[in-house]
C-alpha cells in the first residue's frame, strides 16, 4: 500500500548442451521496499534526529546470470564443474548521510547507481577410495557511481575462496575446511589502527571428525581457526 504495484519480470532459460552439460541463463529485475527501522539501527544508538528527504522509493536492481554445469567421470569416480557470471545494476539505493550535521541522520535515495560484477567457479570430485575434495572461488567487483566518481564497496573482498578435503573410513569421516579472503577496502576512521585502507590476504582453517552411529544419529567434533588467525586490532 506504500509503493503501489511494482512490475518485476524475470526470464529463465535452460538448455541441455549434452547428456551431462547444462546451460542456464536468467535475467530480470528485483526490488526491496523501504525498511529503515528494521534494517538500520544506527540512528537508535545516539541522540541524532532522523530526517527522511522526500518520499523514499524502493531500491531496484536489474540483473543477469549465466551458469554452466558439467558432470564428468574420472576412472570410476565422478565430479562436477560449475561456472557462473553475475551482473547486477542497482538504482535508488537508500543511504544514510551522517555528514550534513552532527545532530542529524539524513536518509535519501542515491542519485547515482551501483554495479556488482561476479565471476565464480567451483569443482567437486569424489574418488573411489573414499577421498573427496571441493574448491570454489569468487572474483567480485562492486562499486557505486555518484557524480561521475567511483566509490568501491567497503568490506567486499576482491577475491574469496572456499575449499575442503575429506576422507571417510567405516563410520568415520575427516574433513579439512578452509576459507581464503582477498584484499578488501576498509572504512576510514579519524584514528586508524590499520596501516592501509586495504586489508591483506588472510585464511582460516578448520578440522572436523564425524562419527555416524546410525542413519538418524551422528556425533562430530572439530577445531576452528587452527592457525589462530586474528586481525591486528579487534577495534576495527
Amino acid at each position: 500500500k506504500e509503493h503501489g504495484n511494482i512490475f518485476s519480470p524475470r526470464l529463465n532459460i535452460k538448455q541441455n548442451l549434452g547428456t551431462y552439460t547444462f546451460l542456464r541463463i536468467n535475467g530480470g529485475t528485483g526490488f526491496r521496499i523501504v525498511n529503515l527501522f528494521t534494517e538500520d539501527h544506527a540512528f537508535l544508538t545516539g541522540s541524532r534526529e532522523v530526517k527522511v528527504l522526500d518520499e523514499l522509493q524502493p531500491e531496484q536492481s536489474y540483473n543477469f546470470n549465466l551458469n554452466i554445469n558439467h558432470i564428468y567421470t574420472l576412472g570410476l569416480s565422478s565430479g562436477s564443474i560449475d561456472f557462473d557470471v553475475f551482473y547486477t545494476y542497482f538504482t535508488n539505493k537508500i543511504t544514510p548521510n551522517y555528514d550534513i550535521s552532527p545532530n542529524l541522520i539524513v536518509y535519501d535515495n542515491l542519485e547515482g547507481y551501483a554495479i556488482s560484477k561476479v565471476l565464480a567457479f567451483s569443482i567437486e570430485q569424489n574418488f573411489e577410495n573414499n577421498l573427496n575434495f571441493s574448491i570454489g572461488g569468487t572474483f567480485l567487483d562492486a562499486y557505486s557511481i555518484f557524480q561521475n566518481e567511483r566509490d568501491d564497496e567497503l568490506l567486499a573482498p576482491l577475491f574469496s575462496s572456499v575449499f575442503s578435503v575429506g576422507y571417510s573410513i567405516n563410520d568415520f569421516s575427516f574433513s579439512w575446511i578452509g576459507k581464503l579472503t582477498g584484499p578488501m577496502h576498509l572504512p576510514k576512521y579519524d584514528i586508524s589502527f590499520e596501516k592501509d585502507e586495504i586489508s591483506p590476504w588472510f585464511a582460516q582453517h578448520h578440522l572436523q571428525i564425524k562419527k555416524e552411529f546410525s542413519s538418524s544419529f551422528s556425533f562430530y567434533c572439530g577445531i576452528k581457526n587452527i592457525f589462530n588467525y586474528t586481525q591486528d586490532t579487534p577495534l576495527i
